[in-house]
C-alpha cells in the first residue's frame, strides 16, 4: 500500500510538471497580459508626470493635494492657506493644461 501511494504521488508530480492543459496556458497568457498592462501603465505615468511639470506650481500642488492625497477643496484651500475660489480655479485650469498636454503625447 505504502508504495502504492509513493507512485500516485511521484504520478501526480510528474503530471504537475507537465501539465499542458488549457488551464496553465490561461496563466501564461494573463502573465502575458499583466506584462503589457505594466507597460502601458508605466508609459501612462511618464506622460502624466510630464505633463505634471509643466503646470504652474499653484496647480500642480492643488491637483497633487486632490488627487494624490485625496483631500477636498475646502481642505485644500484650508491647507494652502487659500481662497476657496481660488483653488477651484486652479484645479480647473490645471486639468484643463493637462488634458491638453496628454491629447497631444497619447
Amino acid at each position: 500500500m505504502r508504495n502504492q501511494a509513493l507512485d500516485l504521488l511521484r504520478k501526480n508530480k510528474h503530471q504537475q510538471l507537465h501539465d499542458t492543459s488549457d488551464e496553465s496556458l490561461a496563466q501564461l497568457t494573463d502573465q502575458d497580459a499583466s506584462q503589457e498592462k505594466q507597460a502601458s501603465l508605466s508609459q501612462e505615468q511618464q506622460a502624466v508626470l510630464h505633463c505634471l511639470v509643466q503646470l504652474k506650481e499653484n496647480q500642480r500642488q492643488c491637483l497633487q493635494l486632490a488627487y494624490f492625497e485625496g483631500l477636498a477643496h475646502p481642505q485644500i484651500a484650508a491647507h494652502l492657506n487659500q481662497p476657496l475660489g481660488s483653488v477651484k480655479t486652479w484645479i480647473r485650469r490645471g486639468l484643463l493644461v493637462l488634458r491638453e498636454c496628454l491629447t497631444h503625447i497619447i
